[in-house]
């Protein structure tokens, strides 16, 4: 108008319309924009069952390409029909995800993280308690697994019921059975897929705790095994083919669970007739490749531990060498004390060597317990040094024994009571023994006293008895006993010393009076006399000789 130009009443009329063609478009676009942003959520593995209701919406849509214009009487009719079917797609693609993301791939995760053995990481545990552990858990993950293969089959079964061919245009054909059994047997794929994760990833890390490498990574062990002597060897228990053999069924155990895992659309045949996802597993070149690093997967720590028992062939003379005939030939050489001690001494060394043995030691997944034959050694050792010690111990008893009798027979010596010279003469000889004695109690004490220390030192508590440790603290005592006693006994013939010796005076004079009598005698009218018979002279000799 300001530039004087008429405006056409064509253009007049779209300006009046300008709110009815900005809403129209703006409804265009979004619906155009509702598309893409429903046909994005479209699960790739589950359009094949949406391309029949694509193909519907789509042919809803054409019209507005082909024949709608602006100024159409059926524009909302048309955008009615295009919303409603645009919130039929929403719905069916939100159903399909929900089954797929919560029903099925969440189950099928959970089959893929699922370890059907349980291996310890914080302790050792011995061979029974491995088996009956790895038997509760194969069962529990198995009732686990089995449910989730069915959860997912159901949910396929469902996900194909929601495809409804009145929904679709009559023009479009419907999804083919063939499309839902293609998807079928691609979610039963990746069901089979899961599962063999599941037990690759099982007997992987039954592999990896198991089998052995020196260069590889320290693991915790898990089977607690004892070192024992077995004469004439060093053997474990449980054995190494023992314990193999447990790690067999343990694998074996794993591949057994998927015979419970059926195969899908079987529920019309009895359980014993079904095909399970083992029939299909058993054939996969992984998987029977892991089972036979498993049949040895002792392989590597057998060697190892070979040369860990070899380490106890030096003590195998311990058990193997005839005690009673190595100490018969020693003894053959006369040996001494010291020789005695030196023995001893080479024991309780060698006891000492076994005492500082490991007590644990881990090989792969064997912690050896070395406390069994560590005790089993020192036992062999300590019959050794009972042996040796024997001699030493008989000769400080039987040592000790004559002193002890010894210090008695001067104490019963001593007791005598003294009323006549022949008794005074006799105790003062058993003081003179005393006194004699004295001076060298220490070298007859000290080597008794030296045997016994050594058998103290070597030999363990309990050999000697209680009486012999006894007279063995006594002896000096005893000794002091016996010397008070003699001094006793010397004071005592001090005071009757005075009396004795006039006696003795009174006696010798009168035995030199009998001796002079005697001697006269003899010479009147013993045989000696001149003119009497020979047999007369013997007489008279025998008689003279018997007085």
């Amino acid at each position: 108008a300001k530039l004087d130009i008429s405006i056409p009443e064509a253009a007049k009329i779209v300006l009046l319309q300008e709110e009815k063609f900005k809403t129209y478009y703006n409804d265009l676009k979004f619906m155009l924009a509702d598309y893409k942003r429903i046909t994005d959520r479209i699960i790739p593995l589950t359009r094949k069952l949406l391309i029949p209701y694509l193909q519907t919406l789509e042919l809803k849509i054409r019209p507005g390409m082909v024949t709608l214009t602006w100024s159409s009487m059926n524009i909302e009719g048309y955008k009615s029909s295009i919303f409603s079917g645009l919130h039929r797609l929403e719905e069916m693609v939100m159903k399909i995800n929900d089954i797929v993301e919560n029903r099925i791939q969440k189950n099928l995760r959970l089959i893929t993280k699922t370890v059907l053995v349980s291996l310890p990481y914080d302790r050792a545990m011995t061979l029974e308690e491995f088996v009956e552990m790895q038997e509760a858990s194969v069962k529990s993950c198995t009732h686990q697994l089995a449910i989730r293969n069915l959860e997912i089959e159901t949910a396929v079964n469902d996900l194909i019921s929601i495809i409804d061919p009145s929904s679709i245009d009559p023009s479009i054909e419907p999804t083919s059975v063939d499309d839902m059994e293609a998807m079928r047997a691609q979610f039963n794929s990746m069901t089979y897929q899961a599962l063999l994760t599941c037990v690759k990833m099982s007997l992987n890390t039954l592999k990896k705790r198991t089998c052995y490498r020196a260069a590889g990574p320290t693991l915790q062990p898990f089977f607690e095994v004892d070192v024992q002597l077995s004469v004439p060897s060093v053997r474990l228990s449980p054995s190494l083919d023992e314990i193999q053999s447990a790690i067999n069924l343990s694998s074996v155990a794993v591949l057994g669970a998927m015979k419970k895992m059926w195969q899908w659309r079987q529920n019309h045949i009895p359980e014993k007739d079904r095909a399970t996802f083992f029939d299909i597993m058993g054939k996969d070149i992984e998987i029977i490749k892991t089972v036979l690093l498993l049949t040895g997967a002792l392989y590597g720590t057998r060697n190892f531990v070979a040369d860990y028992l070899k380490g106890f062939r030096k003590y195998d003379w311990l058990w193997k060498d005839d005690k009673e005939l190595t100490y018969r030939n020693f003894v053959k050489g006369n040996p001494a004390i010291a020789d005695f001690e030196a023995e001893l001494t080479k024991f309780m060394d060698l006891e000492n060597e076994i005492s500082a043995i490991s007590s644990t030691r881990t090989i792969g997944a064997l912690k050896l317990n070395t406390a069994n034959i560590k005790h089993q050694l020192s036992k062999e050792t300590r019959i050794w040094k009972v042996l040796y010690s024997n001699k030493i111990h008989k000769l400080a008893r039987d040592s000790m024994a004559r002193l002890f009798e010894f210090f008695q027979t001067m104490s019963n010596k001593l007791n005598i009571e003294v009323n006549s010279l022949d008794t005074l003469r006799y105790v003062m000889m058993v003081l003179k023994e005393v006194r004699e004695k004295e001076s060298s109690i220490e070298m007859d004490i000290s080597p008794i006293m030296d045997m016994y220390f050594i058998l103290d030192h070597y030999l363990p508590g309990g050999v000697i008895n209680r009486e012999e440790l006894e007279q063995k603290s006594n002896m000096m005592s005893t000794w002091r006993k016996v010397i008070e006693h003699a001094d006793g006994v010397t004071d005592s013939l001090s005071a009757v010393q005075g009396i004795y010796k006039k006696q003795l005076i009174w006696d010798i004079r009168d035995f030199g009076m009998d001796i002079r009598a005697f001697r006269k005698d003899f010479e009147t009218y013993g045989p000696m006399v001149p003119g009497i018979k020979p047999n007369v002279a013997l007489e008279k000799l025998k008689k003279y000789k018997d007085e």
